[in-house]
């Protein structure tokens, strides 16, 4: 065994170019251990060992010339996160520890040992746990260059490590966390409700809210749009228009009283929109009221058009905060384009021309 890792020591510095004492320097050792390494002489500590495949980018197994099958790695991966699944957390600590043993430095076996120790810290109030998931997501950072998996990134692990911190109590903690990894304000929602839970701290969540609800609310309108496409498309003509009532009640919801903004313009191509639906199925009454509703919101828009999220229901942000909807032109030309593109025909331009 001796001779075998001297062998691979000794490999690997000369690949790098290095000499033993550079390599000495390197690993804070003196230049007689690495010589006794690579005679034989004597083994480095584990943790030595840790250090030097980290050096030469290699696994432990690598440094010591196991050549391990991607299968078995797979398995036993796959293994963890059954146990972790079926929340057996006994067996799944036990072969965990194994699982470590054999692949300490495999990014697969590290991340899954850390999601069901995390499991079990939390689920028993068991901080040491707690704190080896901990230490071993840090660990499986380090590895991420080996994942394949697109849900799993840097982002998703320290989000694993802030929601290990909120278990342990360490509230401050998981808080710098989400606020550090909030790309494109994706985490406003569990920032700000992670504040308002907190009675001394609730006011600092308010910004985070609104632009939580802002999100959303964007997101939910949009697949409201998306959904009676499709519904159209299936020719469920009544689900299409049920859906976009539904938008409509959500934005009357986020408007103020007086106040015009971008909800009003995106109300007048939703109104326009079923006036459509219901134009085109030979509902021509009700597609002249949803026209006429449409102009209305128009013009009131066209006249004094504002973008200002201030002028939204609930939200409390800064004032520099917008809301743009995807169609840069006026409302009554965006209302327009609903009902008579698309495959509009004359007809539609005829019926939209006939409403006052």
């Amino acid at each position: 065994m001796e001779n075998h890792v001297a062998d691979q020591i000794r490999f690997y510095r000369r690949q790098e170019g290095l000499t033993q004492e550079q390599l000495a320097e390197a690993m804070g050792v003196s230049v007689a251990a690495v010589s006794k390494w690579e005679q034989g002489q004597s083994l480095p500590e584990i943790p030595m060992l840790m250090e030097l495949a980290d050096f030469f980018d290699l696994s432990v197994d690598a440094l010591l010339g196991y050549q391990l099958r991607a299968n078995d790695r797979r398995s036993v991966s796959e293994r963890l996160r059954q146990l972790r699944r079926a929340d057996d957390y006994d067996e799944g600590i036990a072969e965990a520890g194994k699982a470590l043993q054999k692949f300490p430095n495999t990014f697969t076996v590290v991340y899954e040992s850390a999601k069901l120790l995390g499991m079990a810290g939390a689920e028993r109030k068991d901080h040491a746990l707690s704190k080896r998931a901990l230490d071993l997501l840090t660990h499986a950072l380090r590895l991420l260059s080996q994942n394949s998996d697109p849900e799993i990134s840097e982002m998703s692990i320290r989000l694993d490590m802030a929601d290990i911190l909120m278990g342990m109590g360490e509230w401050e903690r998981a808080l710098a966390l989400y606020k550090e990894n909030n790309a494109c304000g994706l985490l406003d929602d569990m920032i700000g409700c992670l504040l308002a839970g907190v009675k001394e701290r609730r006011e600092e969540g308010v910004p985070y809210l609104s632009m939580a609800l802002l999100r959303a609310t964007a997101s939910l309108l949009r697949s409201c749009d998306g959904f009676a496409n499709v519904y159209e498309a299936r020719g469920d003509i009544r689900a299409a228009v049920d859906i976009l009532r539904w938008k409509e009640t959500v934005m009357e919801g986020l408007r103020k009283d007086g106040q015009i903004s971008e909800f009003d313009k995106i109300g007048a191509m939703t109104h326009a929109g079923l006036a459509r639906l219901l134009y085109d199925c030979g509902d021509r009454s009700g597609a002249q009221d949803e026209l006429k509703q449409a102009k209305t919101q128009a013009a009131a828009y066209d006249a004094a058009p504002s973008h200002s999220a201030t002028n939204v229901r609930f939200f409390e942000g800064t004032e520099t905060v917008g809301i743009y909807s995807e169609a840069g032109f006026s409302a009554m030309e965006g209302a327009k384009n609903t009902f008579c593109g698309d495959g509009g025909t004359e007809a539609h331009e005829c019926f939209w021309n006939a409403v006052e």
